[in-house]
């Protein structure tokens, strides 16, 4: 032990949470994971669990040893009511014995299964999650780390709705926690924060209790409002009626006047629409002839009376207006250049955002600035021994016009000879 360099480490210690009120204390232990424990060797340990009759932990070991006949220091242990800790032999692996449903053993009535075990044990009491509302935490002091502590006193904290810190102006905090009791929660506590003290209130929720919000959300979104689509009808008939009386040639007066044309918009049409069905089915029904009252019959009307008469007529005048300027121009046209050139064709690039990509060039092709006729008069040169081939600086060739025809003959002589 003397060896051990953890002993002479910081001890770590439980935290004792939920100090604010009697039945809420515990003391809190943090642990480590599944790792730290490989060194207990708990392969093949598993739960029996009795389904059916009673038996002890002797009579337990006494009929697995009649029944699987193996040499084997049994390590049996009850952990509650009718459920037994074993470690098995490695010739019965648990994995295997869970797949069977039940097995009856040798003692009469005695029905049993088994279980996998990761060193799970039966809790004691389990938590209970609510959200509850502080208030009175400085707004200077509304961090992370004091609500926290605040919450630990209840218990532990689970989560935070942050939202309602900005919502009630820096009032109040919301916090979700895992209490012992939630109805042993306090009403309020006394917090001590740079050596003054402060009276801290705790607001628990209900069950299916309502979050608070903006005023501005109190319609149901579920309902339309009809005044206000009355109100919009309205305006749009009163915007058609300004726009016929601001053109010449006066006003759409039927419209304005006939009682037939209905009020209030789409809804009062509609209203209204229902109503002569229902009439005439009715009428149908009992073998009446259809009766169409005079002040809803449809009267014909004339294109003068139509709304887009005086529109079309304005949107005739100004397309003949168009049509007398772009004549007299074209006339000054002719009149000042009989002959105009014509304009040469252009063809414009289309511009395109983003970087620019230079346009792949092939490395063999010589860049000499050259048209395509003087590189194939070049090349037809050059099959006619009247340059050198390629690329060559100093290059020599056997091209008889290099040769002037004295010496032409000159060497023929000498060849003859």
């Amino acid at each position: 032990m003397d060896n051990c360099l953890m002993w002479y480490s910081l001890l770590p210690t439980a935290q004792y949470w939920g100090s604010a009120n009697p039945g809420l204390g515990f003391f809190h232990v943090e642990v480590e994971g599944p790792e730290a424990v490989q060194w207990l060797n708990m392969d093949n340990v598993g739960v029996v669990v009795v389904k059916e009759g009673e038996i002890s932990a002797e009579e337990l070991e006494k009929s697995f040893n009649d029944m699987w006949k193996v040499n084997w220091f049994w390590q049996i242990r009850q952990i509650g009511p009718k459920k037994f800790l074993v470690r098995f032999p490695p010739s019965k692996r648990v994995k295997e014995l869970v797949e069977y449903p039940s097995i009856n053993l040798k003692k009469d009535g005695v029905v049993i299964y088994f279980v996998n075990w990761e060193g799970e044990a039966e809790p004691f009491e389990e938590f209970q999650e609510v959200w509850v509302k502080i208030i009175g935490i400085p707004a200077k002091w509304l961090t992370w780390k004091t609500i926290c502590q605040v919450s630990t006193t209840l218990g532990v904290l689970v989560n935070i709705d942050w939202q309602v810190i900005f919502r009630s102006f820096y009032k109040e905090v919301r916090v979700k926690v895992s209490v012992r009791d939630k109805t042993k929660i306090p009403s309020n506590k006394l917090f001590e924060m740079e050596q003054c003290f402060f009276l801290i209130d705790f607001c628990v929720e209900n069950e299916g209790e309502a979050i608070d919000v903006d005023e501005d959300d109190d319609e149901d979104p579920g309902q339309s409002n009809e005044g206000d689509k009355l109100d919009d009808d309205a305006e749009i008939g009163d915007d058609f009626k300004a726009f016929d009386k601001s053109k010449p040639g006066g006003s759409n007066s039927k419209m304005e006047t006939d009682p037939s044309f209905p009020s209030g918009g789409r809804s009062a049409s509609r209203s209204a629409a229902q109503q002569n069905l229902e009439t005439s089915v009715q009428d149908k029904v009992f073998g009446r002839e259809p009766h169409i009252p005079t002040d809803s019959a449809l009267v014909p009307r004339s294109v003068e009376e139509n709304i887009g008469k005086n529109l079309l007529q304005h949107f005739d005048a100004e397309s003949d207006d168009d049509a007398e300027g772009c004549k007299e121009m074209n006339d000054d046209m002719v009149s000042n250049n009989p002959d105009p050139p014509m304009p040469s064709m252009v063809w414009k690039e289309k511009k395109q955002w983003g970087p620019v990509q230079a346009t792949r060039m092939s490395s063999r092709i010589p860049r000499d600035g050259k048209t395509v006729i003087e590189k194939a008069q070049d090349l037809k040169k050059a099959k006619n021994l009247e340059i050198p081939r390629g690329n060559k600086i100093y290059g020599f060739s056997n091209s008889f016009a290099a040769l002037d025809n004295p010496i032409l003959l000159d060497k023929a002589k000498k060849c003859w000879h």
